[in-house]
């Protein structure tokens, strides 16, 4: 019985926000220490290094949203295609070292 249980706990896919709740906190806290440490450096209007920051979250956001969203309905292969989130997945990863350069 129990060998048939953990069975099904591990085929059953992920729920959508299952394990975010550290992420989403860090991912604050590291926002937050970027703001204030940009502001000690008292630079004017960040937007190029606000760019660089927020390249890599919006890059894991897609990948995870559209990971989970595939495990759960198969929604990435009935609405945009692998071949779409393969385009966008490498545009993005493509800016991360990009952003980092300008």
């Amino acid at each position: 019985m129990a060998v048939n249980q953990s069975i099904e706990q591990k085929t059953n896919p992920p729920a959508l926000y299952k394990g975010l709740t550290v992420h989403l906190i860090l991912l604050v806290i590291l926002l937050l220490f970027c703001g204030i440490s940009w502001s000690y450096f008292e630079q004017d209007l960040p937007a190029l290094f606000w760019i660089t920051i927020f390249i890599p979250v919006i890059h894991q956001a897609y990948v995870w949203i559209c990971w989970r969203t595939e495990i759960l309905n198969k929604s990435v292969s009935k609405t945009i295609g692998f071949n779409l989130y393969l385009k966008v997945f490498f545009v993005l990863l493509f800016l991360r070292p990009l952003t980092l350069l300008a």
